[in-house]
């Protein structure tokens, strides 16, 4: 029953914190020619990656190096939390930018702001050409009648 719950209630987790290993074997463990792979923490050199990757996982799992371990931990705070700082609330990144949703919440209010804007801007525009229209009626009464020429 134990198996069971973890299988299936805890898959996402498992998988999560597995694409966090092999993103710090990946970063951990250098390809260099001609020699091979070597360790970026104690800089050992190996045949193959996969050589490579058990010297890593040994030295954090079974024997608990200090130098192996601190780096482990610094990547897995660093990339763990990543997902959870993005939208802590207030909707700022640690990072320095800001959440999908905040953009996209952002995007909306502009939109109507300027929506509110053109309406306004709008009315206006119709104020005046009523405005204009009723001063031209009274000078198209005027056309075709007989007129003074008061101008000199």
């Amino acid at each position: 029953a134990c198996e069971e719950h973890i299988g299936k209630d805890h898959e996402e987790d498992f998988k999560k914190e597995l694409k966090m290993w092999e993103r710090f074997l990946f970063t951990t463990c250098k390809r260099q020619p001609p020699f091979g792979w070597v360790c970026k923490i104690c800089q050992i050199f190996f045949a193959t990656d996969g050589a490579c990757w058990r010297h890593v996982g040994k030295e954090v799992y079974i024997k608990f190096e200090e130098r192996h371990m601190g780096a482990w931990h610094e990547k897995e705070d660093r990339w763990g939390h990543a997902e959870d700082e993005e939208c802590c609330g207030d909707g700022i990144n640690v990072g320095g930018g800001l959440s999908y949703e905040s953009v996209m919440a952002f995007h909306q209010a502009q939109a109507a702001e300027e929506e509110a804007k053109n309406r306004i801007e709008m009315k206006k525009a119709s104020q005046a050409v009523q405005e204009e229209s009723s001063s031209s009626d009274e000078e198209e009464e005027k056309v075709g009648k007989v007129q003074q020429i008061e101008e000199f």
